[in-house]
């Protein structure tokens, strides 16, 4: 485990997500098979409700990032009771890094090369980048919400910070599992979406504690 070095930022990020280690594991990518399969590990149910009304109002300038518009989704009450405006370069890069996800996804366990051995390394490098970026995010999440007087120390909070750590570690996992084992895994188009869509919402489950929904901030 690594710690994170900044006063008051306990959270403790797995070396999966760090890369810190220079020498290329040994997996084995039967072990990590049941991880594409199984529906009850990527269908957890959150508080949020996902059944986002129509947007019907003219796009909100405050809500428009560098590449999306998230209007619709700033402005959903059912999510925040007012729009979380200061949260959207975080929030969109957590968007990006979603579709990131998918592309390593597509291309290394849905239609992996034939010969995928022979791809070990840039795969590697691909997935240790992902990583990273994740960390990174996280990072600058945490000092955010410091530094604007939310307590992601507190138990629920917490929580749903440890539990994106968590999860994103097996994500990791999975990966290098089915790169570096050689072996294909079978992920379905559905499975795909839930994965995809289970680590936007670990993140919204975030978003929410830093928007002051669950804190009373």
């Amino acid at each position: 485990m690594i710690r994170d070095q900044s006063p008051g930022l306990p959270l403790r990020i797995p070396m999966e997500l760090g890369f810190s280690a220079t020498v290329t594991p040994s997996y084995n990518a039967s072990s990590y098979t049941q991880f594409y399969q199984e529906d009850t590990r990527l269908e957890i149910p959150l508080r949020t409700n996902r059944s986002e009304p129509p947007l019907t109002v003219r796009p909100c300038p405050q809500c428009k990032g560098l590449k999306y518009g998230f209007t619709a989704y700033f402005h959903n009450t059912e999510i925040f009771s007012k729009p979380p405006h200061e949260l959207l370069p975080y929030i969109e890069q957590s968007y990006l890094l979603k579709n990131r996800l998918k592309t390593l996804l597509v291309d290394w366990v849905m239609h992996p090369p034939i010969h995928i051995e022979e791809h070990t390394e840039r795969a590697g490098i691909e997935i240790q980048s992902w990583g990273c970026q994740v960390e990174t995010l996280l990072r600058s999440v945490l000092i955010f919400g410091k530094s604007n007087g939310v307590n992601l120390d507190e138990a629920t909070s917490e929580k749903a910070v440890e539990e994106l750590v968590k999860w994103c570690g097996e994500i990791i996992k999975a990966l290098k599992g089915t790169v570096y084992g050689g072996k294909h895994s079978e992920l379905p188009e559905r499975k795909l979406k839930n994965i995809l869509s289970r680590f936007r919402q670990l993140w919204e489950s975030v978003w929410i504690f830093l928007a002051g929904e669950e804190t009373g901030h």
